[in-house]
């Protein structure tokens, strides 16, 4: 169980220093970076754990909401695929109806 909370705990750091970089991209281009780069890694490493935070965020943050669509590589199988996959929708990405990163 601590194995288990310390990996919590080291998932919701890098979640927040995540958070803090797709903020303070200074340019859509560095946003891709930041979106193919942590955010992407974060998604795929620790998924079930953050996807709940990065959804509630996802409402407020625009920033964020664009860093997801420069996302690549979950694919169905992948225990948040469905999630991320509904905020593409749910955002405009999926349909083409904003651009995506």
């Amino acid at each position: 169980m601590e194995g288990y909370l310390r990996y919590l705990e080291a998932a919701q750091l890098r979640k927040s220093r995540t958070l803090e970089e797709d903020n303070r991209a200074p340019s859509d281009s560095a946003l891709a970076l930041v979106a193919a780069g942590p955010l992407e890694d974060l998604l795929k490493k620790h998924g079930p754990v953050v996807v709940d935070r990065v959804e509630e965020e996802s409402r407020k943050n625009d920033r964020l909401r664009l860093a997801l669509s420069g996302v690549w590589g979950i694919y169905p199988g992948n225990p948040i695929y469905e999630r991320w996959h509904a905020l593409m929708w749910k955002y405009g990405f999926a349909e083409g109806k904003r651009a995506a990163l």
